[in-house]
């Protein structure tokens, strides 16, 4: 009830979209479907297995195990569908604030302000991680009274301040004193907003630095 709650705030809040889009919803599906079957083909094979044998349903009850993969096939499909996707809504929805606190506080005269709110991983720990790319979100807002064409080359940092990549946005289309995400060619558009990032750097993202055309 209280995920429900959330979801129905952050939508209205932020207009954030209620679910996640339909292709993530899918991959985790077939996920949870793989090891589920896994575990069905095991129960399968045992039950065969043991079918001319006097062995005790304590010892293995092929109706009990069923039950088991149902429940499981629930929990999983809330899991991956409702309640992983909320919790990557509320640290989309910080890294949001962030943003916004962060270009409020900068120089106002300023004509478009940029932010680097988050740079991180999806490993867990700090083994068998050499190969894990870092997820970099950056937003800019557009400081002047009218939407304009904007496009940012930027210079990613390491904590030496190193360079680690240098890239270009698209062309964007900020409207007047608008915050966006900061959308390059590495930008998965296809996938749900709070999964989103600007681009991807072997380590972790510092500093920057950014140089920026304005159109029309």
């Amino acid at each position: 009830m209280l995920s429900i709650i959330g979801n129905v705030y952050l939508s209205s809040t932020y207009t954030i979209p209620f679910l996640q889009t339909s292709m993530e919803s899918m991959i985790w599906l077939i996920v949870a479907a793989v090891f589920l079957g896994i575990i069905a083909l095991i129960n399968v094979f045992v039950t065969l297995s043991l079918r001319n044998k006097n062995v005790s349903k304590q010892f293995h009850n092929p109706r009990v195990i069923w039950k088991l993969i149902g429940g499981m096939a629930l929990f999983l499909g809330f899991l991956f569908i409702w309640f992983m996707p909320f919790g990557q809504k509320l640290s989309y929805v910080m890294a949001l604030e962030q943003a916004m606190n962060a270009t409020e506080n900068a120089n106002g005269s300023e004509e478009i302000t940029l932010s680097l709110v988050k740079s991180e991983s999806n490993c867990l720990t700090k083994r068998n991680c050499s190969n894990e790319q870092f997820h970099n979100v950056i937003y800019v807002k557009n400081n002047m009274d009218e939407p304009k064409e904007i496009q940012i080359k930027i210079r990613a940092l390491d904590k030496d301040q190193q360079e680690l990549k240098v890239i270009d946005s698209k062309i964007m289309e900020v409207g007047a004193n608008e915050l966006q995400m900061v959308k390059t060619e590495e930008t998965n558009q296809q996938s749900s907003i709070w999964n989103q990032y600007s681009f991807q750097t072997d380590d972790r993202m510092y500093y920057f630095q950014h140089h920026f055309a304005i159109g029309k």
